[in-house]
């Protein structure tokens, strides 16, 4: 029940914020699965007649907003969204093996079963030092499967096409936000690709079409990467202005910069230049509590050098190399545009 909110393309258009014009109003998927579970009767029926449950109690629990008023429901919340969540124990270790890549593997899931316990007051998950090395595996999980997997640049790069036109499709007509609510991946893009705007049908037509010519990187940078001035002076601020932007903002920067290159003699639509921007408001680091034995008190959390270095470390490490701003363009015109911008 907690992942039967979601939208299609999972989390892409549920990143959408609201637009300036108020046509874009997404609801978090954890908000729309209660009302799922609230609503629907075959949903409904299901819980009360063939599990027993009380559609209340369960949407509570996975409604972050709305928990439970009673210590256990807090407690079932606690183990569904908390930072040592099944979700991401199950996600980091599936994607790794469906991708082909080992990161996910290093989860020692067996000691943290051992050394897990909740805190005195019941309000939160903790381990015991024994479980202290396998937090550990988790958050280097994360990190290297955010840094090489789910942030790889042309993942990135597809999803920032398909939100644009996704966006365009919300915007400019075509395609409602209520619409998007009982369509499957397969359903949205054929809407998708038969949606008025033209950009809209543009980068849709590039993610289907044979050998999928997606958006390439024009530049890339992390903060470290701008603070050390590895790029040209007017790309390096555009792409720092970018990782302090909203994602609408970092839009019309695209566009302004494609309205540059039109004038500098390089043919490029408004849309055939897209910024990304990978982690905006994503932390790797959790903080969980340790406690000095099963049942005992809290000794400190996993933020502490003194209990834990990797966690604070990778932490840092992540905030400056693997948050990352990306310019994209057609592979057509990636040349082109480097040239214009300066780029060797």
């Amino acid at each position: 029940m907690h992942d039967v909110g979601h939208y299609p393309f999972s989390h892409t258009l549920e990143d959408l914020p609201p637009d300036p014009e108020g046509r874009i109003r997404i609801q978090r998927h954890d908000a729309r699965a209660r009302s799922i579970i609230l609503q629907d009767r075959d949903v409904v029926t299901a819980l009360r007649d063939a599990w027993g449950l009380d559609p209340e109690r369960v949407a509570a629990v996975i409604d972050e907003e709305h928990p439970p008023a009673d210590a256990l429901g807090r407690r079932l919340a606690e183990m569904l969204a908390g930072p040592l969540n099944p979700d991401r124990l199950d996600y980091l270790q599936r994607d790794s093996n469906h991708v082909g890549v080992p990161y996910g593997r290093v989860i020692d899931s067996e000691r943290l079963l051992q050394a897990i316990d909740f805190t005195e007051d019941g309000s939160a998950l903790a381990v015991t030092p024994k479980g202290v090395s396998a937090v550990e595996t988790i958050i280097f999980a994360s990190y290297l499967m955010y840094r090489e997997v789910y942030w790889h640049h042309t993942v990135r790069a597809a999803q920032a096409m398909l939100k644009r036109a996704a966006a365009d499709a919300m915007r400019l007509g075509g395609l409602t936000q209520e619409e998007w609510v009982d369509l499957d991946d397969a359903q949205a893009l054929s809407r998708l690709a038969e949606a008025p705007p033209p950009s809209t049908r543009e980068l849709v037509g590039r993610l289907a079409a044979p050998g999928r010519p997606i958006y390439r990187r024009v530049a890339d940078a992390t903060l470290a990467d701008i603070e050390g001035g590895k790029l040209p002076r007017a790309v390096g601020e555009l792409l720092a202005e970018a990782l302090e932007a909203g994602y609408w903002e970092q839009q019309a920067l695209a566009e302004d910069t494609a309205r540059a290159l039109r004038r500098a003699g390089v043919d490029l639509p408004d849309h055939g230049l897209l910024i990304d921007v990978a982690g905006r408001g994503k932390e790797l680091f959790f903080e969980v509590p340790v406690l000095d034995r099963f049942g005992g008190r809290v000794v400190g959390t996993t933020a502490d050098p003194s209990i834990s270095l990797v966690a604070p470390n990778l932490s840092r490490n992540f905030d400056r190399q693997a948050k990352r701003a990306q310019l994209l363009a057609p592979p057509e015109r990636l040349e082109d545009v480097r040239r214009a911008l300066g780029i060797g």
